[in-house]
């Protein structure tokens, strides 16, 4: 199943990296270090916060159009992002250490543990203060 969601892009203030959110999807926030990886931990975030959902028995959430999205910054953007759930199903469950959705599946994992601990999947948000959350992943994947 191939999905597509708009996502919000804000340049970090020294504008090296952009976070990410996904207005469709609660809490599901990334990170890159330039555009690039943050398009790439936008697809990993949402991926797993999708499957997260579907493994929860939850209905998909439907997708803003992109001409809907305010992205209330005046340096922010709103890019649409493709997931292919299949795919990141497939990867997770071969529990291939190569994959093209950041080795190891810490978003996925990030998102199990955001649900498990505030009943809402999300994608790990890192350096933006939230470093008690990675922390805790970290745990939880250690212990999975």
């Amino acid at each position: 199943m191939k999905l597509v969601y708009p996502a919000i892009f804000t340049p970090f203030d020294d504008e090296k990296g952009y976070t990410v959110e996904f207005p469709d999807l609660p809490g599901c926030v990334t990170e890159g270090s330039d555009l690039s990886d943050a398009i790439y931990m936008a697809e990993d975030a949402a991926s797993g916060w999708i499957l997260t959902e579907l493994e929860d028995g939850k209905e998909v959430p439907r997708s803003s159009s992109l001409t809907d999205i305010e992205v209330g910054e005046a340096d922010a953007f709103a890019s649409l992002i493709v997931l292919d759930i299949d795919e990141y199903a497939r990867i997770r469950e071969e529990g291939s250490e190569e994959n093209s959705y950041n080795s190891g599946m810490d978003g996925y994992v990030c998102g199990k543990a955001q649900h498990q601990l505030f009943g809402s999947p999300a994608g790990c948000a890192g350096q933006d203060g939230v470093s008690s959350l990675r922390d805790t992943v970290i745990s939880v994947r250690m212990n999975w």
